[in-house]
């Protein structure tokens, strides 16, 4: 188990680091994006429900260790998909959209009668 949490822990690191993009001088500099925002807020909130659910079970630290690594991935996946629709100018996926209903006439080919 704690090998399990440490693999995921590096993960999580990993993703978060990989954030970091290069700047035209050679330098690494901070770029805050969704998928920063979304890694911490996910980490935070993991952490904060895997330690409740932990607690439950007299494994807090375990709990939140797991939590703020399956958060974190999940805020960045969230937040990544968000950079790049605002990327390539599109709308975030919403799932699939019923067009409205649009009564035909009387007698009319698409009305049946």
């Amino acid at each position: 188990m704690k090998k399990t949490i440490s693999t995921l822990l590096a993960a999580a690191t990993a993703l978060l680091l990989s954030n970091c993009a290069a700047t035209p001088g050679g330098g690494m500099a901070y770029q805050q994006t969704r998928a920063t925002q979304g890694a911490g807020l996910g980490a935070a909130g993991g952490a904060l429900l895997g330690a409740i659910i932990g607690h439950q079970s007299d494994d807090w630290e375990e709990g939140a260790l797991l939590g703020a690594a399956i958060g974190g991935l999940g805020g960045y996946a969230i937040g990544n998909e968000q950079d790049k629709a605002a990327r390539y100018g599109r709308a975030p996926y919403r799932g699939p959209q019923q067009a409205p209903y649009q009564p035909q006439p009387y007698g009319s080919p698409k009305g049946g009668y």
